[in-house]
């Protein structure tokens, strides 16, 4: 069995382009994550890595690719860019990421260094934020509450 050994090789026979959105989407093995798998040399490696390490230069130590399109299975080295992983993290659709785009509290504060306190969060194991006014509103209401159940005989 014929197997490609070279990228030229890859994309001629295991990458299909998608007009529409310019990926070019990896037709070989996928991981349960739907990212394209590459065997050389006996190693098996992601083939958006082969891709961006061809055609853009290597990946510096302590740097992930980023899918700017969002389709894992696209090894277009156009729609890869290196990055930290906490700029990966970031820019994707994880809760944290959502959390930490938001410039303004559900009440509508914005979120600015004098209105934000941030705190490590024990139960998610992760920094939050928090409203000093939505918070300092929310401890004069308690403190009321309390005031008036001490007050009643």
């Amino acid at each position: 069995m014929y197997r490609p050994t070279t990228v030229e090789q890859h994309i001629s026979q295991r990458v299909i382009p998608e007009p529409m959105s310019g990926c070019w989407l990896w037709l070989g093995s996928l991981d349960k994550d739907g990212y394209g798998r590459i065997e050389q040399r006996r190693k098996k490696l992601f083939a958006h890595r082969v891709f961006y390490g061809h055609f853009k230069g290597p990946i510096q130590e302590g740097f992930t690719i980023d899918h700017l399109c969002r389709v894992h299975s696209c090894v277009n080295p156009y729609h890869l860019e290196a990055v930290t992983n906490k700029t990966n993290i970031l820019r994707g659709t994880s809760p944290s990421a959502i959390h930490s785009r938001k410039t303004h509290c559900p009440r509508g504060h914005e979120f600015n260094e004098a209105n934000t306190y941030s705190f490590y969060n024990t139960l998610t194991n992760s920094t939050s934020r928090k409203c000093r006014t939505c918070n300092r509103e929310w401890t004069h209401r308690y403190y009321e509450r309390k005031r008036l159940q001490c007050s009643k005989p």
